[in-house]
């Protein structure tokens, strides 16, 4: 299954906020997306003058079932 977040990255590259924006059908796997976005760090959005900007992103976590 995949879950959508939708995240909010600061200027250091930090998620500040996320929310499920569309679940996997699994509360469980949703939440486990959720929580493992708040450890991510990713590098900063820049505006047109190169300063580092705050930004929206959403992140399909996909799942993937083996037996």
């Amino acid at each position: 299954g995949t879950v959508r977040i939708k995240v909010l990255i600061d200027t250091t590259g930090k998620v500040t906020s996320a929310s499920i924006s569309s679940s996997s059908g699994s509360s469980l796997l949703d939440q486990a997306a959720l929580q493992a976005v708040y450890r991510w760090r990713f590098s900063p959005a820049k505006d047109a003058k190169g300063q580092k900007v705050q930004c929206y992103v959403n992140i399909p976590v996909i799942y993937r079932i083996k037996k």
